[in-house]
């Protein structure tokens, strides 16, 4: 209701009705109601026009006037403990009544926008009412005073007039006007009701000759006659009337007051007015509106007019003014002086301004202004004025009553009249600040009238009037803060349950302000519910409890939630609502912010809970409990469809691995694409396209997390998966025919959080679909956790977001495929540490643990360094007995298709006969070879590919995925160099060196091999150790048998001769071997450098969910690049493997390993290489002879791809730094090598000479050194080299002395005039020449 019409409806004249037993008899009887009771629905008029003149003259006019009806002896107001007592009891029902309305999500409600505040507390304006009702008929205000009075009379009385003026004086009087403080002078009315039901002489027409007696004593207009009772009163014949009573019925005390008696008449069982017809209705309304218009109007009128006319003449005007400000708190002044007829004198003629009025006035007590003063006028003025609307005229004069109030320090009619003013300010469109001021000031003052008052209760009722007004003021002008302080300033001297009111309705006004202030609200309705629970109203309590519930949830706020549940379970337990007390404790289980000890009472509450429900009812209820932590949002579902996995690291892998390993496989078969045609006319809830396909008898796990957020210890047991097959059997029992479950038990630790896989075999195909995880807590307590609904993904935004593995994992829903062939694998003898360089042979079995034969077994290896033979013929035997040289080889019982086809970044492909197949059980072993390279973390991945042999509907092929890893420690560190051998201009020299990387274990190398096409190895001499020359040169082979130790943590170097394709005296015998290098898995092993054949770090293809024939077979048979001219152009060098192995204790071979040199390129490159050779030793008789001449062979030969010109100068020492070195030319085509003994001739340039001459012939002589002398020409020509080619120039040399001489000091010159015009030299080999003399 509008703030205005509820004071239009509440501030009105009141009429005390006097009325005698037999009219009121006449009324019960027939139609249950009373006399009042009976009137009081036509007391609201309509459509009124009666003219009215203020009192200053300023004419309206009345459109709507209301007159409240109240029977005269219960015109009092209720003792306090009465009148709360019965508040208490309105609450009570209407709560009751209320009991089904909805809990509101207040966080809901404000996000969504929806309103629910108007009907949130339906018993607050029930209450409300009736408080307001039980402060009427006070002596602070005269609004409840009667302004006139109406006697009642039964018409079938002899003497009507007689007997009304006997009615009158033995009728009892309000309390009030007994003594003296209500106004004793009213309009008088005079009321006759005739009764159809009595039998009386003369009927309806001898009552109107009464009506015509009286009207002759009394006045026409001062008497009326209406009929009643004129009904059957049977229900057929019921107007259906009976609303119109029920609502203006108030509640009665048992003592009566406030306007009501102690009890009401019995309801007839046609209902209230069951004898009323329309025409008595009728003649009730006509002698309301006649008595109010012809009455009661003009009544009041004239008392307004009387009344200001002694206002004025007392109060106002300057005399009067300065008459109250001189005298009227001197003792013996103004007011001793006045008389009864003085304004200022009281109805008894006793002063109320004089000597101790003043006095008590001083201590603030309350000051007993009779009706008779001019305090009582003024006050009963204004309230007539704003009866009669008359709004301008109450606020006058109450102003200028406030102010003698004020002086006279009467704090509670000062109170009372400022309540008023803010009332009548409301109604004459004053501001918000003057109203709420005004009622600000009331409170302020009611409160400080209080203390001293005998009843200080009553003024903090009237004080929380004050506010109740203000903020229903506040509320419907949209300022809830203000209403908020209001209530909050109203609630703190209030007894607990009228507080707890309050509290909630200030918490209410808090949601209606912008932005809501959410936490403020909840906090006030916290302090409303502590209130309703101090009261003993704990369903109120528990519903303000409740609907803070949403407000602090999700926001950390752990111990306000853990209080409220405590409060919320305990009362709901108190009560035997074990379901709702369950819910409260299990929402406080969740508590780790709480010490241990708290946990685990909070623990054991649940717990007894739990055991006194089962005790209850019968039956413990399943809860969504928040112990253990279930997230149900994370879920990963593990399923084999037609992908299965062989063991768990191959869940692990991105699925662009994957995809490209099972590329190949895919190729050449057909993999149609599925749409949503293809599901058809199904009437499934789940789309085909949003299920995931599983098999029957196969697991389905699903991976969850659980966590302890306690510091004590959890026990979960039966924890298990729930689901709901499609259609959903009406017994529940018949659920184990769908699926088994399996159970598990865990123990969870203080702050342990795990990750388990919980498994499900459904039995039979169909649509089935995991809705969530059931435990049991502590073994008592039944808990579930619904996995969380994923919303299906429109397919275009789910291939940019999702790969199709991604979806799967999280799709709850399954469509279950008959029975089909399962391919199975395990690697065995497979260890989890190796050494880098290791070579393995491990067994790999396949298995069909299907219930159908398969076939068309292929597989695709990620790694070149795992292989698989052709055959089957390695499987039994150890890894050396596999490897030894020389065994006899037997066939195997199975071979592949065809041997591995190698395909891009280092795939393999390995295909079995199509018509091998493996029945239902049946297991086949191949040979799987393993060799790790480098140190780290080696990972290889297989995919299988298999069918089934015969067509199978809705799978047409399966795949298997298998994913090992391996932890590869460091062992042997392999350096290389190779150098051209100064022995010959042929042979090369290999240095390894070698490094045990092991801290423990020695290692020995048993051999190294040399496997490029054409190149052999050999050992060098035990001299050939020393100077890098053999003086007993082993044959030449493919592998070599060092056999050389190194002890843990040590180095050793050691040196081989290499032996190139031109080398025509090379032995083509393999030597001796410890393992077979050239063929078998070390082969194929060294057949490519792992660095080329790696899976690069680059972007995997992107196709579609089911990839198309072309995309598989371009993706997976891409050729690799083709190298560059560059590259090309480059000879290649020799490759070496070394092989190693490490003893057991007994010395034999533990593992074996393989170290891989690939183009082995020498150190530093020669482009002319160069011996001297001659006699090394001479003897030569200086006694005779004076020196001793030596010839000595320097032996060239052209490296390079082109044509050289080479020139020898002796005696010229080494090169200078400034002239330019050899360097090769790439762009020089490659040319064979043939050797050759001479020179060739036709050289058409010559090479210009160091001296700069151009041409002509070069001088003959000698250029001495300081021990020894050249002889002959000082440069030696040789005009064209061709490639690949040698040639002997002879040179001599002459010493005079015995002795040993470094021949060293000449240079060799050459150029390609072919190619640049760039010179080169190098200093010449040494010689040593030892020369001994003759005689000695």
């Amino acid at each position: 209701m509008e703030f205005r019409e509820w004071i239009l409806e509440r501030l009105t004249p009141a009429v005390m009705v006097i009325s005698s037993q037999e009219a009121e008899e006449i009324c019960q009887e027939k139609n249950g109601l009373t006399v009042v009771d009976m009137l009081r629905p036509y007391g609201f008029l309509h459509q009124l026009s009666v003219p009215v003149r203020t009192v200053g003259e300023h004419a309206y006019r009345i459109r709507e006037f209301r007159v409240r009806f109240y029977k005269a002896d219960m015109m009092f107001q209720p003792p306090l403990e009465a009148a709360d007592e019965y508040l208490k009891g309105v609450l009570n029902t209407a709560a009751k009544e209320s009991h089904a309305v909805e809990i509101p999500d207040v966080m809901a409600a404000l996000q969504s926008g929806k309103g629910f505040l108007a009907d949130n507390t339906p018993w607050w304006n029930k209450y409300l009412d009736e408080f307001h009702r039980m402060l009427s008929f006070g002596e602070l205000e005269t609004f409840d005073h009667p302004v006139g009075c109406l006697l009642v009379m039964h018409a079938h009385v002899g003497n009507p007039v007689e007997a009304f003026g006997r009615l009158f004086h033995s009728a009892r009087k309000p309390p009030l006007m007994a003594e003296g403080k209500m106004e004793h002078r009213l309009v008088m009315h005079h009321l006759l009701i005739h009764g159809d039901n009595v039998q009386a002489d003369g009927g309806y027409a001898r009552s109107e000759e009464k009506l015509k007696a009286a009207r002759a004593a009394l006045g026409t207009a001062a008497v009326h006659l209406i009929r009643i009772n004129s009904g059957k009163g049977d229900p057929a014949s019921v107007l259906g009337y009976e609303s119109i009573w029920r609502p203006p019925l108030p509640g009665t005390l048992p003592g009566g007051g406030a306007g009501e008696p102690p009890s009401r008449p019995p309801v007839p069982p046609a209902g209230y007015g069951a004898c009323l017809t329309k025409a008595n209705l009728d003649d009730i309304k006509r002698f309301l509106e006649d008595f109010a218009v012809r009455a009661l109007l003009p009544a009041m009128e004239a008392r307004v007019r009387a009344l200001n006319h002694q206002v004025t003449s007392t109060r106002k005007g300057l005399r009067n003014q300065l008459k109250t400000l001189l005298w009227r708190k001197q003792p013996g002044g103004l007011g001793a002086a006045a008389g009864r007829d003085s304004p200022r004198g009281s109805v008894h003629g006793g002063s109320v301004h004089g000597g101790s009025a003043a006095a008590a006035s001083a201590n603030g007590s309350a000051v007993p202004y009779g009706g008779g003063s001019v305090e009582g006028q003024m006050r009963a003025l204004a309230d007539l004025a704003f009866m009669m609307q008359d709004y301008d005229t109450a606020l006058s004069t109450l102003r200028l009553l406030a102010s003698d109030l004020r002086s006279d320090k009467a704090w509670k009619q000062y109170a009372a009249v400022q309540e008023m003013i803010g009332v009548s300010m409301f109604m004459a469109r004053g501001t918000m600040t003057d109203v709420l001021g005004a009622f600000k000031e009331a409170f302020y003052r009611y409160n400080s009238a209080a203390p001293h008052e005998a009843q200080p209760r009553e003024c903090v009722r009237y004080a929380t009037r004050a506010m109740l007004l203000a903020a229903e003021y506040a509320r419907q002008h949209g300022a809830c803060n203000d209403a908020n302080y209001a209530l909050m300033k109203a609630h703190f001297q209030e007894e607990n349950l009228r507080a707890a009111l309050l509290l909630e309705q200030a918490a209410l006004c808090l949601l209606r302000v912008s932005p809501p202030s959410v936490r403020k609200y909840a906090f006030h309705m916290v302090l409303a519910g502590l209130r309703y629970n101090a009261c003993d109203q704990k369903a109120l309590g528990m519903r303000a409890y409740r609907q803070v519930l949403s407000v602090y949830k999700g926001h950390s706020w752990a111990f306000i939630e853990e209080h409220i549940h405590d409060v919320l379970g305990k009362q709901c337990r108190d009560t035997g609502n074990f379901d709702a007390a369950l819910e409260h404790f299990a929402a406080m289980l969740n508590c780790p912010h709480s010490p241990p000890y708290w946990q685990s009472h909070y623990l054991k509450q649940f717990m007894d809970t739990i055991a006194a429900a089962g005790n209850a009812k019968g039956a413990v209820p399943v809860l969504e409990l928040p112990l253990p932590v279930v997230d149900a949002d994370h879920v990963t579902v593990q399923c084999d469809n037609e992908i299965c996995h062989g063991n768990p690291e191959s869940r692990a892998q991105p699925e662009e691995l994957w995809r490209s390993l099972e590329g190949p496989l895919l190729s050449g078969m057909d993999i149609g694409v599925a749409s949503w045609l293809d599901s058809g006319g199904s009437s499934s809830k789940v789309s085909a396209l949003q299920l995931n396909t599983a098999v029957a008898g196969e697991m389905i796990e699903v991976l969850i997390s659980l966590g302890n957020p306690l510091a004590v210890d959890l026990q979960i047991s039966r924890l298990r998966l729930m689901f709901e097959p499609e259609p959903m059997p009406t017994d529940a029992a018949d659920l184990q025919h769908y699926a088994e479950v399996l159970e598990q038990m865990v123990v969870l630790k203080g702050g342990e959080q795990v990750r388990l896989a919980l498994g499900l075999r459904p039995l039979r195909p169909g649509l089935l679909t995991l809705t969530g995880v059931e435990w049991l807590l502590n073994g008592n307590a039944p808990g579930h956790k619904l996995f969380a609904p994923k919303r299906p993904r429109h397919r275009r935004t789910a291939s940019r977001a999702a790969t199709k593995a991604e979806q799967q994992s999280q799709c709850l829903s399954f469509n279950i495929l008959d029975a089909l062939p399962r391919l199975e694998a395990s690697v065995d003898q497979l260890l989890p540490t190796m050494l880098a360089g290791e070579v393995r042979k491990c067994t790999l079995r396949l298995r069909n643990t299907g219930s159908v034969p398969l076939r068309g077994i292929r597989a695709v290896s990620s790694s070149p360094d795992v292989y698989l033979p052709p055959d089957n013929a390695d499987t039994s035997g150890s890894t050396l007995d596999n490897l030894t040289s020389g065994r006899e080889r037997a066939a195997g019982a199975s071979g592949l298709q065809e041997p591995g086809i190698r395909l891009r970044r280092g795939m393999t492909l390995y295909t079995w006969p199509a018509a091998q197949a493996l029945g239902p059980g049946q297991e086949m072993q191949w040979p799987l070879w393993v060799h790790p390279r480098d140190k780290g973390q080696f990972a290889f991945h297989l995919a299988f590919l298999s069918e089934p042999e015969a067509h199978v509907e809705g799978m047409s092929y399966r795949l298997l995925r298998l994913s090992h890893s391996v932890d590869v420690l460091p062992c042997l560190h392999v350096a290389a160099e190779l150098a051209a051998s100064r022995a010959d201009l042929v042979t090369f020299m290999l240095k390894l060196s070698m490094r045990n990387m092991q801290g423990l274990q020695a290692l020995t190398v048993r051999q190294v091999s040399c496997l490029s096409e054409g190149w052999r190895i050999s050992l060098l001499g035990r001299r050939g150790l020393h100077d890098g020359t053999s003086a007993t040169p082993f044959p030449p082979s493919t592998s070599v048998t060092p056999a050389a130790e190194l002890p843990a943590a040590t180095a050793a170097t050691a040196h081989f001769r290499m032996h190139p394709p031109e080398a025509a005296t090379a032995s083509r015998s393999p030597g001796e071997e410890w393992v077979q290098a050239a063929e078998g898995a070390l082969a194929h092993f060294h057949s490519e450098p792992t660095k080329r054949l790696q899976l690069e770090a680059q972007p995997e293809q992107q196709f579609p969910t089911r990839p198309s024939k072309a995309e598989l077979r371009s993706a997976a048979l891409e050729p690799p690049p083709e190298p560059s001219t560059s590259e090309a152009n480059q000879p290649s060098g020799p490759d070496v493997m070394v092989v190693w192995s490490v003893p057991d204790s007994a010395g034999n071979p533990r593992c074996i390993g393989a170290h891989h040199i690939y183009d082995l390129q020498e150190k530093e490159k020669v482009a002319i290489r160069a011996t001297l050779q001659g006699e090394e030793r001479l003897r030569h008789n200086f006694g005779h002879g004076g020196f001793c001449a030596a010839a000595l062979h320097l032996e060239l030969r052209n490296c390079t791809d082109a044509a050289a010109s080479l020139c020898i100068e002796t005696g010229t020492g080494s090169p200078s730094r400034g002239e330019a070195v050899w360097r090769p030319s790439p762009e020089l085509a490659p040319q064979s090598s043939t050797a050759g003994d001479s020179a060739a001739a036709g050289l058409s340039q010559e090479l210009p000479s160091s001296s700069g001459r151009s041409g002509g012939a070069f001088p003959v002589g000698a250029r001495s050194g300081s021990e020894y002398m050249w002889c002959g020409s000082v440069r030696t020509l040789v005009t064209s080299l061709p490639p690949g080619r040698t040639t002997r120039v002879t040179l001599r040399v002459v010493v005079m002395a015995p002795g040993e001489y470094e021949i060293s000091d000449y240079l060799i010159r050459w150029a390609f005039p072919g190619v640049d015009q760039l010179q080169y030299s190098q200093p010449g080999p040494k010689f040593v020449l030892r020369v001994v003399d003759g005689e000695g």
